[in-house]
């Protein structure tokens, strides 16, 4: 067939969005963000009217028990359906969340030393500089263990204020740069977790999951895509971690890393497989029992198309990343938020070390850490400031980094697991440091930077 290169660029850029472009809006971090405040907000309100059933739900006990042996021992867990949300369920969140930070470094912004050494520099500012913030307050005492809470990002929420700010208002350079920040710091918060918060290792355990994923990674580049093998090989991969006393959810990012991200097949490929399949369908005569419009049964084929060739890694990021957005983030939300506010919390959110630590980390530490290293590197010829963004977007993206929530909610279980009070004051203190952050970010760039709209 001959080769026709304008065709081939409307194929590749211009399908997939006309597909799928419902998709693609609930997938966008604006649609994931405001759920998860709709979800904060409803477990607060229920936890504070006096149901009592939803905080007793969350305590309900699910027990995971798998019978001896060699490779399976006889270690029943006992788990509430809160710890088996944060331990279990959440591991899905973290598959997505690897796959997101593998994809980039591997295709995306952070696969060029150039291109990823700004955000990844302004990301270790933003984790050392909150964490020094944190320590400033809590050295020497009984917290001192939740130093990595203020050093998150939460992709979804930054992202979903930032895209409130407005299109007009916002360079799409910036977009890219705090996305590129947050994966990056994703990747500082789970080396934290795997090493600062973990059990004590069990070797023989980590090496039965390691083992796993070699398995899976095999697989992977083979191009086996059936999605029951890969689940059938992460349910004892993830016992494994839990047994290893790694925490378990880190058995996510191993799977995301066993899994391929790259296709087999080339661009020019996929595009010659697409016009041989588009060519059939319309010398074709149209089968008697499809349904719809002639343009209907082309998109669907398309559609088809798409999911058929797609990598790996696309293929169970397509599977899961909706039952994280619209299952397990609220899930983890709700039970996370069900808090009963305490008289005490107004005062001591003010006075309290850990409060002031984390708050002061969230709010003050992110945008200082961020811009101060950011404008060391550029200054000393290190690195170079994108395109179209000035000192007071960087300045602007550091307050919206701000809004730790998720992975500072998932630390703050881990620093603080047998002290309930300080974990409820810990989230409080996340949730106005978040709002805060995201309140003066948003001011920041929509009126004192954005003065000036983006043509």
């Amino acid at each position: 067939m001959a080769n026709h290169p304008k065709r081939n660029i409307l194929l590749a850029r211009f399908i997939t969005p006309i597909v799928r472009p419902i998709d693609e809006f609930i997938k966008s971090s604006l649609a994931g963000g405001l759920i998860l405040i709709g979800c904060t907000i409803l477990s607060l309100v229920l936890a504070n009217t006096g149901q009592k059933w939803f905080i007793e739900l969350w305590e309900t006990p699910v027990n995971l028990h798998i019978g001896g042996g060699y490779l399976f021992p006889n270690h029943p867990h006992h788990f509430t359906l809160a710890h088996f949300i944060s331990d279990g369920l959440m591991t899905i969140f973290f598959v997505t969340v690897a796959l997101e930070i593998k994809r980039e470094v591997i295709e995306g912004e952070l696969a060029s030393l150039q291109k990823a050494s700004l955000p990844i520099i302004a990301a270790v500012g933003g984790m050392l500089f909150p964490f020094l913030f944190y320590m400033f307050f809590n050295t020497g005492t009984a917290y001192s263990n939740g130093g990595g809470i203020p050093t998150a990002t939460d992709i979804a929420f930054s992202l979903a204020v930032l895209s409130l700010v407005g299109e007009k208002y916002v360079p799409h350079s910036l977009k890219i740069f705090l996305m590129t920040l947050a994966i990056a710091d994703d990747l500082g918060a789970i080396v934290v977790i795997a090493i600062f918060y973990n059990q004590g290792i069990q070797v023989f355990y980590l090496l039965y999951a390691c083992t796993i994923a070699l398995v899976i990674w095999i697989a992977g580049r083979e191009g086996f895509k059936k999605m029951w093998f890969y689940i059938f090989l992460s349910l004892p991969m993830w016992y494994f971690m839990l047994l290893s006393g790694v925490h378990a959810t880190i058995a996510g990012v191993l799977l995301a890393l066993a899994i391929p991200i790259k296709n087999k097949l080339t661009g020019p490929e996929i595009i010659q497989r697409l016009e041989d399949t588009l060519d059939k369908i319309k010398h074709e005569p149209r089968p008697a029992h499809a349904h719809g419009s002639e343009a209907t049964l082309v998109l669907e084929t398309v559609e088809s198309f798409f999911k058929e060739n797609a990598s790996v890694s696309q293929r169970i990021d397509d599977q899961i990343r909706d039952w994280v957005n619209y299952l397990i983030m609220p899930l983890f939300a709700l039970c996370n938020m069900a808090i009963v506010l305490q008289l005490s919390f107004a005062t001591q959110i003010f006075t309290d070390s850990v409060s002031l630590g984390i708050m002061s980390g969230l709010v003050l530490g992110k945008p200082i850490g961020i811009f101060l290293t950011t404008f060391i590197f550029v200054k000393l010829g290190i690195c170079t400031l994108p395109a179209s963004i000035g000192w007071k977007h960087i300045f602007g993206a550091g307050l919206l980094a701000g809004i730790g929530f998720t992975m500072s909610i998932f630390v703050t279980l881990l620093a603080f697991t047998k002290q309930p009070y300080i974990e409820d004051l810990a989230k409080v203190s996340i949730i106005v440091a978040s709002t805060t952050s995201a309140i003066l970010g948003w001011l920041w760039l929509r009126f004192f930077v954005g003065a000036r709209k983006i043509s």
